[in-house]
């Protein structure tokens, strides 16, 4: 259940930016304004001030969640146990005292902006320095993937029959599920073939092969690496939580900057929002493995490794 709380955390937070374009305000439309005036270091800024956002929110649910069990002398007294009174009496203090405060010093009730600071300058000035000193490394890696890679297997995908595409997958579907599988599968395709959307299908289908598996390939190693200690987890939770709440847009902008319009930077776009699932549900997975199989493979006398391929990952 709190797996579930937390992917609603993220990905409200993640939409902010969709939400000011139809008029909300906020975060999100303090990094729309910046990115539309090409202001990276503003857009970075904000898209973080939402990170951090909802990083507390996160922690807040995971310590609701992970809370040891309560004595029996607080769970016989519930929510009117002499500690929830203290705590509830200190709480109520702080805030009569802070709002008394407000009225004799404004800078408690809001704060002065004379006493804000920015960063921006630092993100635009890093960008900048990326695109000057390590342009042309970029540009060869690019080349690289582009044409080993992205070109061949587009190419692939376009010259195949689409009689053979139709029948291959309505077959496929016969075979995992039967003949409703098959039908359904095969009319679904059907559908794009007779809509003269066959091409721009098989491209999508070659941008989103591609990223599924590097997704994967980048996810499942990280996920299995933050079930290996708690210092891991918390590194590995944080670049997530990163990931899955700062803006697309926010870190598109250097992206194309950097790489330019083209299938890399939409590749990078998906991989870094599609690779969280595979990161948070294989830790969640592996780490869900019951402790007498973990015990019955340490009695066995399994290595590290064998206890992982053999035992966890199974």
């Amino acid at each position: 259940l709190m797996v579930g709380v937390n992917q609603v955390i993220m990905l409200s937070l993640n939409m902010v930016i969709i939400a000011s374009m139809i008029g909300a305000g906020g975060l999100g439309f303090d990094v729309l304004i910046s990115l539309r005036r090409l202001d990276i270091g503003a857009g970075l800024e904000a898209g973080l001030a939402i990170v951090f956002l909802a990083i507390v929110l996160d922690r807040f649910s995971q310590a609701l969640a992970n809370r040891p069990d309560p004595a029996h002398q607080e769970a016989s007294g519930g929510l009117f146990s002499r500690r929830n009174q203290k705590s509830a009496a200190a709480i109520a203090s702080v805030l009569i005292l802070s709002y008394a405060l407000g009225y004799f010093v404004p800078a408690i009730q809001s704060y002065p902006d004379a006493w804000t600071i920015t960063t921006a300058p630092f993100w635009s000035a890093a960008v900048s320095w990326i695109n000057i000193n390590l342009f042309d490394y970029i540009e060869a890696a690019k080349a690289v993937f582009l044409l080993n890679v992205l070109v061949p297997f587009k190419n692939f995908l376009l010259a195949q029959p689409w009689a053979w595409v139709l029948l291959l997958i309505t077959g496929l579907g016969y075979a995992l599920g039967g003949l409703r599988l098959g039908a359904l599968t095969g009319g679904l395709v059907l559908f794009i073939l007779l809509s003269g959307l066959w091409e721009k299908a098989m491209i999508t289908v070659y941008l989103c092969g591609i990223s599924v598996v590097i997704a994967m390939l980048i996810g499942i190693p990280l996920g299995v690496f933050a079930t290996r200690s708690q210092r891991a987890f918390r590194i590995v939770h944080a670049v997530i939580d990163t990931l899955q709440t700062l803006p697309t847009f926010v870190f598109l902008i250097p992206v194309v900057m950097l790489l330019r319009i083209g299938d890399i930077s939409a590749i990078i776009a998906v991989v870094s929002y599609a690779v969280v699932p595979a990161i948070r549900y294989t830790a969640h997975g592996i780490s869900g493995v019951k402790s007498q199989l973990i015990e019955a493979g340490l009695v066995s006398g399994c290595t590290k490794r064998q206890l992982l391929w053999k035992v966890r990952l199974p």
